[in-house]
């Protein structure tokens, strides 16, 4: 029963991992086009469900990094003024 139980999660898991990153899509394809024209939207959404499965995270590297991405403010200074 538990065995059941366990392939029963590993068919639907996929599922709901996608359904965080779906409401994504359309700003980062509309941003990515509008500022890097030759940087596919599909790159980003991978890069944000590599780091923090598209949540919204704070810091989970203690630099002080935020947002989907984990960007370190700090580390951007020269971009930021």
């Amino acid at each position: 029963m538990l065995l059941l139980y366990f392939f029963i999660l590993l068919l639907f898991l996929p599922l709901w991992a996608q359904d965080k990153c779906s409401r994504l899509i359309e700003p980062v394809k509309k941003t990515t086009e509008s500022l890097w024209s030759d940087l596919g939207y599909w790159y980003v959404i991978g890069l944000y469900k590599t780091e923090t499965q598209c949540k919204w995270r704070l810091s989970l590297d203690g630099w002080g990094s935020v947002g989907y991405g984990q960007i370190t403010p700090s580390k951007l200074n020269w971009l930021l003024r």
